[in-house]
Order: structure tokens, then sequence, then C-alpha cells
């Protein structure tokens, strides 16, 4: 009988973790089945849109209809025909088909019915505004499609794969990481919101540099201290050999060494006395350290047991904030999974000549055209320096050749593989199990030139066929000190985060004396719900690109968010909650109200409602969840001015209509938050 080989342990972890993709996806796919998304043709205004194009006799694709400030513009929404611009110029657009629209909309039974309630032109605008009934009518869609208000079909049947937040194992999750965790989520959120499948991936690094690590752990083993979380142990070996590297080849550096680093050192690495002896020893562990992942790719029982012990380790204190924060993604795949797919591609593409050995020869004829560029000012002088560094750099890799003097490395000199190796063989195994829209990668900006090198590689390659997906680097802005305006490193915008949420749950627990009628189970959720939703309100509020600040006064963090950041938001909804709690009746259907009058904001309410869904469409299209962020801010503000003034319940008496707007600005508050991943709590 045959025993299991040691290589069969990795190809048989690969076999295994390739079936439970394919199991996983069916999941994916039968969830977004079982919740198939509201079209976008039951909306009340986009039937209205439909109805006038059929009017003017025009496709409704033709046409715009925007909702407007009644305030400023006197009216409701603003009609435009763009084609219809386009094809007869401005001038008689204006003077014919203006008029022509307005005759046409005013005979109409919208106009006789009390749809629409007055139609006047302004410019090569036609205004409209809408009856009380039609607008108190939209108010019906809010109930009957509850947490589907606001989502649509517009991307039914299309799927996209995101890539976050792509840790390393054996490092601490950094800052870069936590935003990637909070906005590759929100984003998928949005893209699901619109009608389309999203597949969350979490791209670990549990492939280079394990060599060190497991050489580290087996040499040192006895000298090493105890850590509760293991993972911490794999940054303790990770960062010594860090220092060990760093010193090694550098005399300043190991003139600047510390006597504690050198203590380190040399209990670690083995006595010195200079540089060069260090060095030697350094030498000495690498060479040790290669073995071990020679033996790690050849799959060796040992090895790769203790590698998956390892990259488990990393996955456990990886989950503390997931679960912290309740973002997990679909999958887990690392690095590792693609490391023989992307040897393979590799020498495929060298036997097809599609990629090539960068010899000397090739890099003297592309320094002699970058120089006739130089000469012909078609680069600058500091570009071709550039330039000439990537070609010297290059010399001896297999390369795949790009345009503008670049290539991407994929294979280096010694013969060993790149990440970029692992990347090609990684997007393409993407496009052929999910077969995306778009493959997204939500990862810090420092990372723009590898991934403009891979997409131009994956197209040249046609890894993804004639027709690729759309492959898009979505970036985003670091953590800053508030008051400083300081960048802080990503150890400590990390840490931040941890002790921000620590300090914010306190801060909110704080706010249940022991009178309270809230239960301590219920009161400790429901800081934590006001905490984590906060501080992810904080984090997308603004551009993505832009920078996110954090105060290390936490009295006036918590200040801020109760006054115009999650908190709030999440506060009216509770206090929309406490209203509908103290009707002692159901509410009528809305179409049954009578005998009531909308005033100015009561109507500026119940057109940011009915905005709702273009706004989730703008969000998603464009990876803006800021859109959202603003949406809520309004719709909250407009609303805490509202019931204030507009008493629901007085006196025994009941303003149903008050009611009917109330608990559509809750549901669609909370069907916001819910988008954004912030789970609100039914009271405070």
């Amino acid at each position: 009988m045959l025993s299991i080989s040691a290589m069969n342990l990795l190809t048989q972890q690969n076999l295994a973790l390739s079936k439970r993709i394919l199991e996983t996806k069916q999941v994916v796919d039968r969830r977004r089945s079982s919740r198939p998304p509201a079209p976008l043709n039951s909306y009340t205004v986009h039937k209205l849109k439909v109805e006038l194009a059929d009017l003017l006799q025009v496709p409704e694709s033709h046409l715009n209809l925007d909702i407007i400030d009644r305030k400023k513009f006197k009216a409701d929404l603003a009609l435009t025909s763009p084609s219809m611009i386009k094809e007869v110029g401005n001038k008689e657009y204006i003077a014919a088909r203006v008029p022509e629209i307005v005759e046409r909309i005013t005979g109409s039974r919208l106009h006789k019915e009390g749809v629409i309630s007055a139609v006047t032109a302004q410019g090569m605008y036609v205004n409209l505004n809408l009856g009380e009934k039609f607008l108190i009518g939209c108010l019906a869609e809010v109930e009957s499609l509850g947490e589907s208000y606001g989502h649509t079909d517009i991307c039914a049947g299309q799927s996209i794969v995101c890539d976050y937040p792509s840790p390393n194992c054996a490092k601490h999750l950094h800052a870069g990481h936590i935003r990637s965790t909070i906005l590759g989520h929100i984003i998928c959120n949005l893209f699901e919101a619109i009608g389309g499948t999203a597949y969350r991936i979490d791209h670990l690094n549990d492939w280079g540099g394990f060599g060190a690590l497991i050489e580290g752990y087996k040499r040192w083993a006895g000298i090493l201290p105890e850590f509760a979380n293991k993972n911490e142990l794999l940054y303790q070996i990770y960062s010594i050999v860090r220092l060990a590297e760093r010193t090694a080849e550098s005399e300043l550096e190991y003139q600047k060494l510390e006597a504690h680093d050198l203590v380190h050192l040399v209990k670690f690495v083995g006595e010195f006395r200079d540089r060069p002896g260090l060095k030697t020893s350094f030498e000495s562990f690498m060479s040790g350290a290669a073995k071990r992942f020679n033996a790690l790719e050849r799959g060796e029982k040992s090895e790769v047991e203790l590698w998956q012990q390892m990259v488990a380790w990393s996955l456990q204190d990886f989950r503390t904030f997931y679960d912290k924060v309740g973002i997990h993604t679909d999958f887990v795949i690392g690095e590792s999974f693609y490391a023989a797919a992307g040897t393979k591609l590799v020498d495929d593409k060298v036997a097809s000549k599609e990629a090539c050995l960068y010899t000397s020869e090739v890099a003297a004829k592309d320094k002699a055209n970058l120089r006739l560029a130089l000469e012909k000012k078609e680069i600058s002088e500091k570009v071709y320096e550039n330039l000439l560094k990537e070609i010297d750099g290059d010399v001896g890799a297999v390369v795949i050749p790009l345009s503008n003097f670049h290539r991407y490395v994929v294979r280096r000199s010694d013969g060993s593989s790149l990440y970029s190796t692992r990347d090609l063989a990684c997007i393409k195994h993407r496009y052929e199990t999910f077969r995306p829209a778009a493959i997204l990668y939500v990862v810090g900006q420092e990372q723009a030139d590898h991934f403009n090198k891979l997409f131009e590689a994956t197209r040249l390659l046609r890894l993804c066929g004639d027709t690729p997906p759309e492959f898009k680097h979505i970036f985003f802005g670091l953590y800053i000190d508030a008051d400083t305006k300081k960048r802080f490193s990503s150890r400590e915008g990390a840490q931040g985060v941890d002790t921000l949420i620590s300090q914010s749950v306190a801060y909110f627990k704080s706010k249940y004396d022991t009178a309270s009628p809230m239960p301590e189970e219920e009161q400790r959720a429901t800081a934590h719900k006001l905490a984590i939703g906060s501080i992810i309100f904080n984090d997308i509020k603004r551009d993505m690109k832009s920078p996110v600040e954090f105060s290390r006064d936490i009295d006036k963090t918590m200040l801020e968010f109760e006054q115009s950041g999650g908190a709030y938001v999440m506060y009216s909804v509770c206090r929309a909650n406490a209203i509908l709690r103290k009707l002692e009746q159901d509410p009528p259907a809305v179409q049954s109200l009578s005998d009531y009058q909308l005033d100015d904001i009561e109507i500026a309410i119940i057109k940011s409602i009915m905005h709702f869904p273009r706004k989730v469409i703008d969000a998603a299209k464009n990876y803006r969840p800021s859109v959202l962020v603003e949406f809520m801010s309004d719709l909250a503000q407009l609303y805490n001015s509202y019931y204030t003034t507009h008493p629901v319940l007085k006196g025994g008496q009941v303003h149903w209509h008050r009611v009917i707007i109330t608990r559509a600005v809750a549901d669609v508050l909370k069907n916001a938050l819910s988008i954004c991943q912030i789970d609100c709590p039914e009271r405070i």
C-alpha cells in the first residue's frame, strides 16, 4: 500500500480548498437568489418617468428627471431631454420643444388627476410640482418593500470579485487593513443593493517569507517568550529576522543599534564581533530558511503542518477585529493556493514568448530607446533616471514587456517566484471561477504601480479572454491626528482604532445608570452597536481618498459622533421608534389617508425618501459610500427639526400622516445604515 507522500499534503490542501471555493460560491449565489432585488420599475418615481417618456414619445433613457429643492426652485422635479437638445440645439429646444412638453403634460391625465399639480418652463427645464396624494403615496412603497426599499435590480445577473483586506500572516492588522475591511465590505453591500452578486475575498499573504518563520521557530524554540496570542510569537520572529537583515546589510544601521537590540541579536543569531560577523551568521540563518521553504514547496510533512498551524494562528488573531466590527468575507484564499499555478503560467508564457528573460542585451536596447525618448523630450530627466534604475534591477529576471518602457517582473533572476507570479494566477482563477463584471482591489495607494502593471499584463496575456472584466484598484486615505494633521503610523492607526472601539463602548455604556429599565445585556449590546456604527460612519463620511481624522480627546470625538456622526443618525431612528411604540393601534393604509395637508418640511422629507434609491445607485456606481452618509445626515437633520415642531401624538390625537412619515424615516435610515454595515439598535 502506498503511503501518502509529503508532497500530497500541500496538493491535497489545495484540492480541498478548490472544492470549498466552489461550494461557497454556490452558497453566495443561493443567498443572492433568495433575496431578489426590488425592480427599479416598481418605484413610483420611475413609473412616472416611464409615463412621461411614453407621453413625449421618447425612450425612457432619453429623459432626465431630477428631484429638486422646492424652496429654491418652487418645484419638485426638473425634466430635460439631453437627446432632444443634442438633436435640435439649445435655442430650438427652449423655443419649441419646451413649450410642447409643457402643453403635453398639462393636457395629460397626470395633470388632470393631480399627480402633477403644476407645470412650468424654466429655460431648458420643465419643472413639475407633485400633488399631495402622489407624494404621500410614495411612502406606501417604503412599507411594502421593507428592508428592500432603496434596493434596485439594475445590476441583476452581474457579479464582482472584491479583494480586501489582504493581511500578512505573522504581522498585525495595520491601519490600511482596517480601512480596507470597512470600505471593501460596504462597496460589496452597495453592489448587492443594486441587484448584483458580490464575492468577498480575503487574499491572505501566507507564502512569502515563511521559510524564515519556520527556521526561526525551530531554531529558537527554547528561547522565544511565551505569548497567549500566537500571532504575536510569529511577529516576534519576523521582527528579529527584519532587524538582523537590516543591520547585516548596512553599516549605518549597524552603528545605530541600541544596546538592547544588540543583546537581542546575539541571543537569537549567535555571537559576532562586528557587522561582517553578523552578516555571516545571518547568511547561515537564511540558508537554513531557504531549505525550509524549499521543503515547504515540496510539501514535506513537518514543514507543511507547521506552516498550516502558523497560518491558523494569524487568522485567529485577525478574526478578533473582524468579529468586533461584524465584518467577514465569503472566502479566505491564501497566496499559497496560487503558487504552483503561477509557476506553470510563467513557464507557459515563456514558451509562447509572451514573457521573456530580460538579458543585458535587451536591457542595452531599452536604455538606448530610453535615451532617445529623453533627447526628444518625451520624458523628463527624473523619469529617465527612475526607468534606468528599473532596467538595471530587472536584468536576469523573467518579465512581461509593458508599454512606456515598463516591465512586469514575474520571476526573479535566481529563478524564484514572487507575489506578481501568484497575482497573475490569482486573477486568472478569479475570472474562470466567478466570471465577474469587475475585479476590485480595495488596497492602499502605495500599491498603485503594482496594480497598474498587473492589470496591463493581464490584458496583454489575455488571461481573462478578449473581453476582460473591469479591473479597478480602489485606494483610500490614511488615518491622521485630528489636532496635528500628521499621519499615524500603520501600527498607531490600528491601535488607535482598537482603543477608540473600547473607549466608545465604555462611553455609550456609561450613559445608562443603574435605574435604567434596559437589561444589562441589552445595554452592552446597544453600546457596542453605537460605538461600532459611529466608527464606521466616521470612516466613510468623506470621500474615501481623503484622510480620516482621529482625535486623542475621547470626549471631543464622542461629542462629534452624537452631534453629527453615526450616533446622531442612530439616535434619530430610535426616537422615531419610540414614537411609534406609543401607538395603541396600527396606522391605516397610506392610500386610505385623508384630512391632511403637507407643509414644506413634510414635502422635503418625503422627497428625500423618494431620492434614496437613486442615492444608492450613485454610491454603488461610483464606489462612494460617502453619498449615503450625506443622505442619512440630511434626512436625520430634517426629521429632528420636524418631530420637535410637528407632534405626531398630542393630547390623545394621532396625526396619522405624520405617523406614516415617521415610520418611513425610521425604515429608510435603517436600510441606509444596514448597507453601510451599521447595525442600528431598536432603542437607546
